[in-house]
Parts: C-alpha cells; sequence; structure tokens
C-alpha cells in the first residue's frame, strides 16, 4: 500500500496468466471498495484478460492492474512501482527476472507469494537463501495453513489439519500445509541447511 500511494502509483499484480491473478485482485478491490476510495468508473474486472481498478485517496491516484508472466508482453509499458507476483512458484525464474528488470526503474520492491506446490525449485531456493542473511537484502516469511484460524479455530492442532497430516508422508505434509519446502530427493548432503 504504501509503495503505491502517490499520484500515478502503479502495483502489477502478475500470476503465471491472468487467471491465478485474480484472487489477490479480487481481494484488494474488494478492500478498496470497503474503504470508498475505489474509482468505479476504472473498474475492469472481465471473465478473461487483464483487470484493473484505479484508487483516489487524499488526492492521489494509484493503479492495480494484472499480468500474465506467461504473456511476456504484458511485462512492458509503464515500470511499476510495486510488483507483486501470485503464485510465484508456478512461474519461471526468467519471469521473476522480468519481473526485477521492470522494477528496477522505480526501485520497485518485487513481493512473491503462493504456495510452494508445484515450485519450479528455483521459488524453494530463493525462500532458503532469503531465511537467513543474505546480499541481496530478501526476506521470507511463512505462513502455515493453520495460521488461519478462522478456517482452523484450533491452528495447529485443528481437526482438520490432524486428518490431512495423518493421510500424507510428512515431507509432502510440510510442502503443502507447513509452508516449507520439501527437499529435494537425492541429495547427497540432506542435512544441509541455508539457515
Amino acid at each position: 500500500h504504501r509503495y503505491v500511494v502517490k499520484a500515478g502509483g502503479l502495483c502489477w499484480l502478475v500470476g503465471p496468466d491472468y487467471e491465478q491473478a485474480r484472487p489477490e485482485f479480487g481481494y484488494l478491490l474488494q478492500w478498496y471498495r470497503d474503504m470508498g476510495i475505489v474509482d468505479e468508473a476504472t473498474v475492469s474486472y472481465p471473465s478473461r484478460g487483464s483487470c484493473r481498478f484505479r484508487v483516489m485517496f487524499e488526492g492521489q491516484d494509484f493503479s492495480f492492474v494484472t499480468k500474465s508472466s506467461t504473456d511476456s508482453v504484458s511485462l512492458a509499458s509503464y515500470a511499476p512501482d510495486v510488483v507483486v507476483m501470485c503464485e510465484a512458484a508456478q512461474q519461471t525464474n526468467d519471469a521473476y527476472m522480468k519481473c526485477l528488470e521492470r522494477a528496477t526503474q522505480r526501485a520497485a520492491p518485487v513481493i512473491l507469494s503462493g504456495t510452494f506446490e508445484g515450485s519450479m525449485g528455483w521459488y524453494a531456493d530463493l525462500y532458503e537463501r532469503w531465511s537467513g542473511y543474505n546480499e541481496e537484502g530478501g526476506v521470507a516469511f511463512s505462513w502455515p495453513t493453520w495460521s488461519n484460524t478462522d478456517e482452523f479455530p484450533g491452528g495447529r492442532f485443528d481437526a482438520k489439519i490432524a486428518a490431512i497430516e495423518a493421510s500424507m508422508p510428512p515431507d509432502l505434509f510440510q510442502e503443502r500445509y507447513g509452508a516449507e519446502p520439501c527437499k529435494p530427493k537425492g541429495l547427497v548432503f540432506p542435512q544441509y541447511d541455508r539457515k
């Protein structure tokens, strides 16, 4: 929010495709509508393709636009003030690099979100690297499924969490529900941990 609350501020919500950027777009649109600051004339929420809306707040306007990393042409035009890669693990390292390139002009932060499930590897590596000291200044946060106490009131010990944990291998459970990447099979030194 603080990065785009400026005249002409722009936030890109980049998904592996337009469809997978829609949930975050919808959350932001609803949040700003609840605040009463959406310029309704600017809302474009088609069933397919890019979505957008603009917010007016204290004389400043800022926009949110969905992009698709599959459609590399969409990762062009005006430089963003913040980039959010939605479902980052499902995108390529090249897409991440393209987002970094586009963010450079305005020193925009690049925020990566999503689960490790189906990770292409680079995302889990980045998470591991950013979990400790790193020269990039990256920071990694992890919120396991059970941290959503609206859905799982018992937290880590919620009955639904316990049931799913009993049904799958521990490393897969940790990846899908514990927000921790699985180490690849066949590591020579599986004990190695960047932290």
